[in-house]
């Protein structure tokens, strides 16, 4: 484990950036207070931490980054910051940095941009983002206590097997896109999270493999009470075929039982050319959705 306790503490305090995009790669500072004066309006990346793995340059050994007790950062990322917040910024990386202040809030309501955030072994225990964020990775601490999105819909997959980012050609890190709540699908620890709201999804099924995941670990903990909303969201891989498509036996097709179930549709012994549409027209068949993951 590479930590910043091998390192002199460093002080960064940032003037006179209006016209900055990126501060560069802040993780190898290792450093310990850090704060902005004045606007950022053009930033575009912020690495505070480091997710991927480091290796010890004496034994060979790869290691995961940890910089640990530092002030929280000061960077006027809200809507209502008096600097304007950070309109253009679209990655931020925050893991494995741990602050003095546990249990902190990161408030990022101005970076409706906001591509790729990653908070893995940090402590933060909420972060607010933008209504309509562009978020398309999104990987979230084991100690968050509420996740609320709001018609994040580039956000598209659930991502239940974590892999640490790696180097690109470009020597950027690279993550899986999707959605990571760290430790969910790890253990069967009671999650933190208390409250979920995801109000307009493009996750498709995923949105209910996620509440079925939080519900079967959190029912079988003592725990306080969840607080879940989570609307115009996608929850079957089925879709209704309507009037207007025609049969292709290419398709996977469905038959409502007449149970509150979905039966194959077997074409040899289900399908007649006259039959199909009466069958289409009572909302009776359904077809698989091969875009939802």
């Amino acid at each position: 484990m590479r930590t910043s306790e091998n390192y002199p503490e460093q002080l960064l305090y940032i003037y006179g950036v209006n016209h900055m995009n990126d501060l560069g790669d802040m993780s190898k500072l290792y450093w310990q207070e850090f704060s902005i004066e004045g606007s950022a309006a053009k930033l575009t990346s912020l690495k505070f931490g480091y997710d991927g793995l480091m290796e010890d340059p004496n034994t060979g050994e790869m290691l995961e980054y940890h910089n640990n007790n530092v002030n929280n950062p000061s960077f006027g990322a809200s809507k209502d910051s008096i600097t304007g917040g950070l309109p253009l910024l679209k990655y931020m990386n925050i893991s494995n940095v741990q602050l003095k202040q546990g249990s902190a809030v990161l408030d990022l309501t101005s970076c409706e941009k906001l591509e790729n955030f990653r908070a893995t072994g940090s402590n933060y225990s909420e972060v607010k983002f933008a209504e309509g964020v562009a978020l398309n990775t999104l990987y979230l601490p084991s100690g968050i206590t509420s996740l609320k999105l709001t018609e994040a819909r580039l956000l598209k997959n659930l991502i239940t097997e974590y892999h640490n980012p790696t180097l690109n050609i470009e020597g950027e890190l690279e993550a899986e896109p999707g959605l990571y709540l760290q430790g969910l699908f790890e253990n069967n620890e009671a999650p933190v999270l208390d409250t979920l709201y995801i109000l307009g999804s493009g996750m498709g099924y995923d949105s209910y493999k996620l509440l079925k995941r939080y519900y079967d670990v959190r029912k079988t903990q003592t725990a306080s009470p969840s607080n879940i909303q989570m609307t115009n969201v996608q929850w079957s891989p089925y879709i209704k075929v309507t009037e207007d498509e025609f049969y292709d036996s290419n398709t996977s097709y469905f038959i409502d039982n007449g149970h509150y179930g979905l039966t194959a549709f077997n074409h040899s012994t289900d399908y007649h050319i006259d039959k199909w549409p009466v069958q289409v027209a009572n909302g009776e068949i359904y077809r698989l959705d091969t875009s939802i993951p």
